[in-house]
Order: C-alpha cells, then structure tokens, then sequence
C-alpha cells in the first residue's frame, strides 16, 4: 500500500512538472509573438459617426499609423475587425492610395514608414444595418510577415443631421462618399490640432442633358454657372465673405493661397444649423449673396449663386458640413432627408431617404433635388 501511494505521489508530481512546463512554454510563445510585433503605434483620433448610404450604415475616419522603432517598416496589409470578422481589407496598390506619410504630400512609397515617422490611412468601412454602437479594431501585416492588432476605436452614437438640398434640380455628386477620388483623405495640422475638414465633402456638377460621361476634369465649363443656392435647413448666417474676383473658366486662380479660407473656397457662405453643425457653401458668385453673417434664414431660401471663385477650374458647389464655425474645422457627416439618385448613365433613378449620396460602382452617382 506504502508503495502504491509513493507511485501515486510520483505521478502527481511528474503531471504538475508537466503543466509547469506547459505553461513555461506558452508564456515563452506568447512572450516571443509579443516581443516580434511591429514597435507601432495605431491610433483613430476620434470615434467616427455611422452615417447610411447606398442602404448600409458606413464610417469614415483616419488611422493614424506611427513609427516608434529604429528601422522602416513597410504595411503590406490592413484589416479592419469588428468581433473577429473582418469587414474591410486593404494591400498592394489599393492600400497605397489610401495612406499618406505626413509631410510628403507627393509620396512614391505612402505604405514605407521610416523610425520616427507617421502614416495616415484613410478608411471607408461599411458596418451593415446594424444600428448598435460597433468597436473596430484594426490589424496590419508588415511586408516581414509580422503583424499587429490595436487602434480601438468604437463608433459614436451622437445622431447624424438630415437636412434640406443645397441647390435644385440634377447634379453630378463629385468626390463623395466610396468614391475612388473622394475628399477628405489628406487630414491638416492647424492651430496645434489635426484634423480633416472634408471628409464628407461633395462637389456638386451641373450635369449634361444628354448625360454625357464625367471623367476626371472634363466638364462643360459653364454648366452650373449662376445657379441658385438654398439653405438646407433654418439656420443663422455664421460667416458670410464676398468680394473676391473671379477668374478664367478652365483655369486655377494665379498666385493662389491654398493655405487660407478665401484661397480654397472663394467667397462662400457658413450656416448655423445648431448643436455644433455648420453648413458650408463654397465657390459663390461675387456680388450674388444675399444674406450675410448674423441674418436669420429659413429652409429653401435663396442664399447666393453658384460661381468661379477659390480652388477650381470650373463651376461647381463644394459642400460640407464641420463642427466649428470654420471651413477648416473637423468634418461632421450628414443626411439629405429626400433626393433621387442614378448610378448610371441613361439608368433608372431611383427614390433614397435621409442618406449620403453614395457610389457603388466607383463612378461617381447623379442625384436629383425636387425643385
């Protein structure tokens, strides 16, 4: 019997010896995965707003992607995780276009992050119809084979404005919401903060009757020219500027100070809509406003017309909403409460309700305002 319990006295010890080297050997895994991990620091600098489209709820902010280490690391590839599944991934060529080293606005290599240097990714991630607040993570693969999860983020759920068109009729909706050459994607650092004023932005085309193809910048120069602009909601005139000349069709303003308000939007019109919500009109014709700042304006009401003046070639309405009464302030997204909208060419248009225009074919849609 003595014998008996000394053998089982033995193999209790040999098992827990066993376990413990189990458990020495797990711990080392973990510690050497850990220990490989990029020496990256992933960070979304604020919780984005899920605004529909297209049917689907959708976000859109930045990763801000930064080398803590002594070598460059290249991303090869982007994930973004909500529960494990992974909704949106990104590599190649594709993920090239979407990241940008801060401080090369020209960069041949964007996914190429040197020690000490950030990149900033630009994302567009559908979340589906789920209503809820969503945590995404995301997850990057370096051009080594090593990865690294982190850069939480979980999205807001601070409702997101419905409002009233901003000009009448049909329009080409330009560098929106998933399109290939949507706006916001080069955040600035202004006043000690950074932050990306078009995200959201719209550049709305007068379209040909004849529905001739867009492509790049070849639109009917004067189409547009004079139209008449509205206010999308009641609202009071936060800013109004006019006064600035405008210059040839076809051509860029010479000398022009890209870095100012005046310089990128030309005389334009800032309304208050309430709750930290400013509605921004850029390119306006000069002598055609009609309101100016601290007047009382009601939805629908003709507020100026549409010219040729700031950064662009050609007439068309750059519109946005921000969250200060500032052009360059962080970009809120929005909802128009009722448009039409067409995808192609000669297709069917068709009826969309308290969303943001929205491309799914890359092309960039038609919608059409009531008159």
């Amino acid at each position: 019997m003595r014998a008996g319990r000394a053998i089982a006295s033995t193999a209790l010890v040999l098992l827990a010896a066993e376990m413990l080297l189990t458990v020495a050997a797990e711990a080392s895994t973990s510690n050497v995965a850990a220990s490989s991990a990029p020496p990256l620091e992933l960070n979304v600098p604020f919780a984005p707003s899920p605004v529909r489209g297209a049917g689907e709820l959708h976000v859109a902010y930045e990763l801000h992607i930064t080398n803590f280490g002594e070598t460059p690391v290249r991303v090869e590839r982007l994930e973004v995780l909500q529960r494990n599944a992974v909704l949106a991934s990104y590599e190649g060529a594709e993920l090239g276009k979407l990241m940008q080293r801060v401080g090369a606005r020209r960069d041949p290599e964007p996914q190429l992050i040197v020690p000490g240097a950030r990149a900033v990714t630009a994302l567009w991630v559908t979340l589906g119809a789920d209503t809820k607040p969503a945590t995404l993570t995301h997850r990057l693969r370096m051009q080594d084979g090593r990865w690294i999860e982190a850069g939480a983020v979980t999205t807001s759920s601070k409702p997101v404005v419905s409002i009233g068109p901003p000009l009448r009729g049909e329009w080409l909706a330009y560098g929106g919401a998933g399109g290939t050459e949507r706006h916001g994607q080069r955040p600035l650092a202004l006043d000690g903060r950074v932050r990306n004023s078009q995200r959201f932005s719209i550049d709305f085309f007068q379209t040909a009757t004849d529905a001739r193809k867009f492509v790049g910048d070849e639109v009917d120069t004067r189409q547009g020219y004079g139209a008449e602009l509205i206010a999308v909601a009641d609202a009071t005139v936060a800013r109004a500027r006019d006064g600035i000349a405008e210059h040839p069709f076809g051509t860029y303003p010479p000398g022009q100070a890209a870095n100012t308000v005046e310089g990128t939007a030309g005389n334009y019109v800032l309304l208050d809509l309430g709750q930290s919500r400013f509605a921004v009109y850029a390119h306006m014709k000069p002598g055609s406003l009609r309101v100016k700042a601290g007047d009382r304006v009601r939805r629908g009401q003709v507020i100026g017309e549409l010219g040729l003046t700031g950064n662009t070639a050609y007439p068309h309405l750059h519109f946005q909403i921000n969250a200060e009464a500032d052009p360059d302030s962080e970009a809120l997204p929005y909802q128009f409460e009722t448009f039409d909208m067409q995808l192609d060419p000669g297709g069917p248009w068709i009826a969309r309700r308290d969303e943001l225009p929205m491309t799914t074919t890359g092309a960039p849609p038609r919608v059409r305002f009531a008159h």
